[in-house]
């Protein structure tokens, strides 16, 4: 039975304790990020009881600076939509090699690509990642379109329906930041752009 490629494969289980310990652990903590009263978005260190639990408490989430759902759909596009197509096809050279789903999943789960926010920090982008992902365009348009929108008077209910929160990131904008990352580096380690070429093409790279 085929396996659909879904954004849960790429994150490991140990994600949640590779954000609370930070690049230098356990020498320096983490830095995660909070909203200020003022709508401010800023680092603050990752306190010591939480990194001891291993566990996030209420209210917080980790953010991947590289959505792997993101992923899911470069990998989509380049013809593959089954865990089961990625080791074995009748090309073997249209397939993603092995070690390339290794280097992506641990591009994702990277200490760098991961960020401690608030819930409905980590919800707002969830859900602009997945709106971006089915209509095959980027977070940040599916932003300026948004506020566009509410800045025309078009989208009468969008600062009421989200909270606070959304109405402190329309204000200050600091979504921007959240939706950097590695996209780049992940493209090119994985070779979903070379892959997507060759098998388009159906010509069998040197």
């Amino acid at each position: 039975m085929s396996t659909p490629i879904t954004r849960e494969y790429f994150i490991s289980p140990d994600h949640v304790l590779t954000a609370l310990r930070g690049p230098n652990w356990p020498h320096a903590p983490a830095m995660m990020s909070i909203v200020t009263d003022d709508g401010q978005l800023t680092d603050v260190p990752v306190p010591a009881e939480w990194v001891q639990r291993g566990t996030l408490p209420e209210g917080f989430a980790v953010d991947f600076l590289f959505d792997p759902e993101e992923l899911v759909l470069k990998v989509k596009n380049s013809g593959k939509n089954y865990m089961e197509s990625w080791v074995l096809t009748e090309c073997p050279w249209r397939e993603i090699p092995p070690q390339a789903i290794q280097q992506m999943t641990g591009i994702v789960n990277d200490v760098g690509n991961l960020k401690i926010v608030p819930q409905w920090l980590y919800d707002r982008k969830r859900e602009l990642t997945s709106v971006s992902v089915a209509q095959n365009t980027t977070p940040e348009t599916i932003i300026a379109q948004r506020r566009a929108q509410a800045d025309a008077g078009a989208d009468v209910g969008y600062q009421a329906a989200s909270g606070s929160g959304e109405r402190k990131e329309k204000k200050k904008g600091f979504f921007k930041g959240l939706f950097s990352g590695k996209k780049k580096d992940i493209v090119r380690v994985g070779g979903i752009a070379e892959h997507k070429q060759s098998f388009e093409s159906g010509a069998r790279p040197d």
